[in-house]
């Protein structure tokens, strides 16, 4: 078989996960959730998918789902697709993972070939805590000097800060220990080391000397780590992976992982109350992870993409007067609106108090809108397509010319509406062609030294009466008037 490469796992039901479908695009992916979510039971899982090509370990679903009293793990399936690309080309295939009676299935040899690697947080285990010996332990050393340890050696002093010299294999009772010694003369093996220190050169070691195409696994890559060393070590890792052609997976519990989504793709289970479904959310932000795993009140709530559509929303609120008492959470990417909409639909929340806005530029046509709720809420139950249509009825977006996003089009907003002895005109008008979007008003930020928050209070003060701003906002408009039937605009 040739080089293969993860693109998709459906879990139809294993352990706690239900009915949900991870997608991985990037060479590193970070499961995110709460504890009890599922996190630990994805990189099980896909440590049992395939069987070793060479230096891999051959994991088996029994390593990990032990039959016990409670379970016998009969019913589990899952259903994984592959990218295969070898002498006849590129290619698709599926393969479908279950237990439905005493064993599992597909036989062990029949799985495709690619090399694993797991590091569970055993390995964030204490050298010397494993050691029943109190007496002296006597080992032999011996520097590590091949091109591999190298590379450890200065990827650990990088992460950790350390004046590392020199790495060495140190031998006991016919066990390898990890050692190394520091410029200042210093010279210790694991059992001395701190577990952080332990554990990264764990890592290092395992990822560098993995072969190329293989699939790394990490459970918890942030346990025992610093915010810097922890970021250091995924802009490591995501280097790595790339150079050498891997796959890595890890789970975390760490909110720094928002912050590092140049590195490394982020999905975040989420198990809605009163729900059997998992749902996986992408590019998730910290504040829809605290909306969604902290106390939930039925207070209204609309749900913007960023912060300029938080700062537009605000200045729409205060002009009907409601800005107290309705909640706005960003909840980053696009396609989350869908699974978040759907989220409430399954946790059987008021979807009258709940608006999910877009910014109008994505996933807005009739087929995106479909397609997408379709991936969030899969399923063929009698009232499938009813949720998911529910799901939908929540979901909006700006009005928006064809073309535009929200950036262009505010920028449009002001060339056509403020004065031209305005500063934030004149910085709109200067500006003819941009490398990204958010220039668009980027540029007037930088120019006038006004926060967004600013600018956009100034359109709103400039421009609210005209009608290419009003249209823009109608359909957030229309959700106000009918949810506070008392309160009427002021201009």
């Amino acid at each position: 078989m040739g080089r293969v490469k993860l693109k998709e796992v459906y879990f139809k039901q294993l352990k706690g996960l239900r009915d949900v479908t991870l997608t991985f695009d990037g060479r590193l992916t970070a499961i995110m959730g709460v504890n009890g979510v599922g996190k630990s039971t994805v990189v099980h899982a896909l440590a049992c998918l395939f069987r070793p090509s060479g230096t891999g370990t051959n994991y088996r679903f029994s390593d990990f789902f032990i039959p016990n009293t409670d379970s016998l793990w009969s019913g589990s399936e899952l259903i994984a697709r592959y990218q295969i690309e070898d002498r006849e080309g590129g290619r698709e295939v599926e393969k479908r993972y279950a237990k439905d009676w005493d064993r599992w299935s597909p036989r062990y040899n029949n799985r495709p070939s690619r090399d694993v690697h797991y590091l569970g947080i055993d390995t964030c285990i204490p050298e010397i805590e494993k050691k029943n010996s109190t007496s002296r332990i006597t080992y032999s050393s011996q520097e590590r000097t091949d091109s591999d340890s190298r590379i450890v050696l200065k990827e650990a002093a990088y992460i950790l800060n350390l004046d590392y010299d020199a790495l060495y294999d140190n031998v006991y009772r016919k066990e390898h220990l990890d050692g190394v010694s520091r410029r200042s003369g210093l010279k210790y093996s694991s059992l001395s080391m701190g577990t952080g220190e332990q554990r990264v050169i764990r890592i290092l070691d395992t990822v560098v000397r993995a072969n190329k195409n293989s699939l790394v696994l990490i459970d918890e890559v942030d346990l025992l780590l610093h915010v810097c060393a922890l970021r250091k070590l995924i802009e490591v890792l995501s280097s790595l992976a790339e150079k050498q052609k891997l796959q890595i997976v890890f789970t975390t519990h760490s909110l720094e992982m928002l912050t590092l989504t140049e590195y490394v793709d982020v999905i975040y289970l989420y198990h809605p109350p009163r729900s059997p479904t998992t749902l996986a959310l992408r590019e998730v932000t910290s504040d829809l992870i605290y909306e969604l795993t902290g106390s939930y009140s039925q207070d209204y709530c609309i749900y913007v993409e960023d912060s300029l559509s938080e700062a537009i929303i605000r200045e729409l609120l205060k002009r009907y007067g409601v800005l107290s008492d309705v909640r706005i959470v960003k909840f980053g990417a696009a396609s989350n609106a869908y699974a978040l909409a759907a989220a409430h639909v399954l946790a059987e929340m008021d979807l009258s108090k709940v608006l999910v806005v877009l910014d109008g530029d994505k996933l807005c046509s009739d087929e995106s809108r479909r397609s997408e709720i379709n991936r969030a809420l899969t399923g063929t139950e009698r009232d499938a397509d009813e949720r998911r249509d529910r799901a939908l009825s929540i979901v909006t977006n700006y009005n928006i010319p064809e073309g535009y996003n929200p950036e262009c089009f505010l920028s449009s907003v002001i060339l056509h509406t403020f004065p031209q002895d305005d500063e934030i005109y004149q910085a709109a008008a200067s500006t003819r062609a941009v490398n990204n979007n958010h220039e668009w008003l980027g540029n007037i930020y930088k120019r006038t030294s006004l926060t967004e928050r600013e600018v956009v209070q100034s359109v709103f003060n400039h421009s609210y009466k005209d009608e290419m701003l009003r249209d823009f906002l109608q359909p957030v408009k229309e959700w106000v008037e009918e949810v506070f039937p008392s309160r009427t605009e002021t201009i």
